[in-house]
């Protein structure tokens, strides 16, 4: 992703990068629960494999896009992860009210996620069921509705100014603002001049997230 894995690497950090169950040639399928748990069981991994490189209990989650949206769930629901960045992160709680408001967006996600989940690069339980999961846990999915533990770790959220997959007024600024509503000191928001792939500030974006981490999160994890 953008080569933070590597450049982090090299600034003394360990990186672990990960696909989730059903994407590529991992086995089971793809759903937004499972990827959830995919990256619980990733820290069981580091926290139980008796690695002396690695800090337990003291882990910084990294994602772009769906995996923005996975590393602030995790961020919110895993004590164990200290600090969190969402580069262009997604919010499936307000995917979720979209869905819910018109029944033609529900169709063309059903659609969309049925065409993804076909072989490459997921294989999932089809669009209907994966919209309906989205559905049910459309509460649980909303990253505004965790501002308050969010609020209290180092969380790094970068947006696109010409981003029309995750536009900054319906995903990065709520989200923004839940964190900010409860205490904003921890959270460091930047906007670039960009579109969702980030084509043309990716080198950009690598240098606010070293800088993120070494300024931000590495003071509060030294032991």
């Amino acid at each position: 992703m953008f080569g933070i894995g590597a450049a982090i690497s090299a600034d003394g950090w360990n990186a672990l990068v990960m696909n989730y169950r059903g994407m590529f040639r991992n086995e089971g399928t793809n759903t937004p629960l499972h990827t959830l748990a995919d990256v619980v069981a990733a820290l069981d991994y580091l926290d139980n494999a008796g690695l002396d490189f690695v800090a337990k209990d003291r882990f910084v989650a990294i994602g772009y896009s769906y995996g923005g949206w996975v590393a602030l769930m995790t961020g919110a629901c895993d004590s164990r992860v200290s600090c969190v960045a969402g580069i262009g992160a997604g919010n499936l709680g307000a995917l979720a009210e979209d869905i819910s408001s018109d029944p033609k967006t529900r169709v063309y996600w059903e659609d969309a996620f049925e065409k993804l989940m076909r072989g490459n690069p997921a294989r999932g339980v089809g669009g209907e069921k994966t919209v309906e999961e989205i559905l049910a846990n459309s509460f649980e999915f909303d990253i505004r509705n965790h501002g308050e533990v969010l609020s209290r770790k180092p969380v790094l959220l970068v947006g696109g100014w010409r981003d029309d997959t995750a536009p900054l007024e319906k995903i990065m600024i709520p989200i923004a603002r839940a964190i900010e509503a409860v205490d904003g000191s921890r959270l460091t928001p930047i906007v670039v001049d960009d579109d969702h792939a980030f084509r043309y500030t990716r080198e950009a974006v690598l240098v606010a997230v070293r800088s993120w981490l070494r300024e931000k999160c590495r003071p509060m994890l030294q032991p």
